[in-house]
């Protein structure tokens, strides 16, 4: 295989974002938009750009600024670290029904209740922790059981 016949980074990085896509709750742009995540679609284009840098703030762990200076070198969207926050703050109840649809989807029934409590969903969130904390927490403890091999939804 030449050079020229490798795939592009930004080939690569679509097609991996398409995965992602695949494993996402059928209607989530949709969803998005009903749970007030995504409104007017100004700077942020899409509900896609903006679960991209959601992501890039969740999972990388990185501070707002530096969330920012990747999305906007990433070619994502030039937007700046407050507007991010006023974002994630929209983001809360979006990010709670995809958990609780990927649950749904991924996880076999009798496990469910049993790691809805092991995984913040209770009634009260630990000490310390904002209720919109509560969900991105959802949405990070839910990627790393994906990444595990859970390959196939749970029957």
């Amino acid at each position: 295989m030449s050079v020229t016949d490798q795939p592009s980074r930004e080939q690569s990085l679509s097609e991996d974002w398409a995965l992602v896509e695949q494993l996402l709750p059928a209607h989530w742009q949709d969803k998005a938009r009903e749970l007030g995540a995504f409104r007017r679609g100004r700077v942020i284009t899409s509900a896609a750009t903006l679960l991209r840098v959601m992501l890039i703030h969740l999972t990388d762990g990185c501070a707002l600024r530096t969330t920012a200076t990747k999305a906007s070198v990433g070619g994502l969207v030039s937007i700046s670290d407050v507007a991010i926050l006023k974002r994630l703050r929209n983001c809360a109840a979006w990010f709670e029904w995809m958990c609780q649809e990927l649950r749904a989807t991924w996880l076999p029934a009798p496990l469910q209740p049993q790691l809805t409590s092991c995984w913040g969903g209770a009634t009260y969130p630990p000490a310390g922790w904002h209720h919109d904390q509560r969900a991105w927490r959802h949405w990070i403890e839910v990627a790393p059981a994906l990444q595990r091999g859970l390959s196939q939804p749970a029957r």
